[in-house]
């Protein structure tokens, strides 16, 4: 990941935004008096969320599953 201050970001401020467009590649600003942010596309962003998203459900939805079938079990069994 690139890194760059918060100076040179806002006086490159176009070709900054245009390279992290452009190469899907986020950028680390740092500031000197406050915490770092990451700069990222929309596109990248939103790929980002999807992919978290889906990864919760799978994750919830095979949970549900487990308990489904160990509910069944039991009522087979007890």
């Amino acid at each position: 990941m690139n890194v760059t201050t918060y100076t040179q970001f806002r006086q490159n401020l176009k070709s900054e935004l245009d390279t992290i467009i452009r190469m899907h590649e986020p950028l680390q600003v740092h500031r000197s008096n406050g915490e770092d942010v990451i700069v990222i596309s929309k596109e990248d962003f939103n790929s980002m969320e999807e992919t978290f998203h889906g990864s919760i459900l799978k994750s919830v939805y095979k949970e549900n599953q487990k308990y489904h079938f160990r509910d069944r079990l039991k009522s087979l069994f007890f």
